[in-house]
């Protein structure tokens, strides 16, 4: 989960569920077709960065969950990541381990950031960029050279306004980090995992 403050002062938390249960409808839609808002700039990564395909997640007081995919490691070789935690359930710490291998054991392209400037009389860019906010799912679509679309629904991590002064005025920029959205829910399914055992739990989806 996270925890930020919201501009209205409000102290916000936003739990592990907050996203999968309330961002499922993208909010807007950035590319350059039709019906879409132009974006100015855009930065992809396609890199084995953050590749793990052997995870352990320490549990107190000194447990450990390891999970890993066999797939994975025959493609890419071991590549291990570790993940301490205060949890004392060693079902919670398998799934945390389940899902960082689900997110993780493939490398992908992810659109870390895009930058966007409305036109000061584009009243409907304006109204669907001024009020996104942290969480909130976006989609972004680009379209490389030699034709296709990748198409990403992304999660709003930061926003950043930007204020230049021009010759005849002054420019708005609104810059937005952003990571991979999930495709869908297949977590915490009932009756089909051993949560709170000591036996790893059967995770639907991995």
């Amino acid at each position: 989960g996270i925890i930020f403050i919201a501009p209205d002062g409000k102290f916000v938390f936003q739990d592990r569920r907050y996203r999968l249960d309330n961002s499922t409808v993208s909010q807007a839609t950035f590319g350059d077709g039709a019906g879409e808002l132009p974006y100015l700039e855009l930065d992809p990564s396609f890199d084995d960065s953050l590749l793990a395909n052997e995870v352990t997640v320490t549990y107190r007081p000194t447990g450990e969950e390891v999970l890993s995919d066999a797939a994975s490691v025959t493609k890419y070789l071991k590549r291990s990541a570790q993940i301490d935690t205060k949890l004392v359930k060693p079902g919670e710490a398998a799934s945390i381990a389940g899902l960082w291998l689900y997110r993780y054991k493939e490398p992908g392209l992810r659109f870390r950031r895009i930058a966007v400037e409305p036109a000061r009389d584009d009243s409907t860019f304006w109204a669907s960029v001024l009020g996104l906010d942290l969480s909130e799912r976006v989609t972004v679509k680009r379209r490389p050279p030699g034709g296709g679309t990748i198409t990403q629904d992304t999660y709003v991590e930061g926003v950043t306004e930007e204020f230049m002064a021009t010759g005849t005025g002054w420019r708005y920029r609104l810059v937005l980090d952003l990571s991979p959205a999930e495709a869908a829910d297949p977590f915490w399914v009932l009756g089909t995992s051993t949560l709170e055992t000591g036996a790893s739990p059967a995770i639907v989806g991995y």
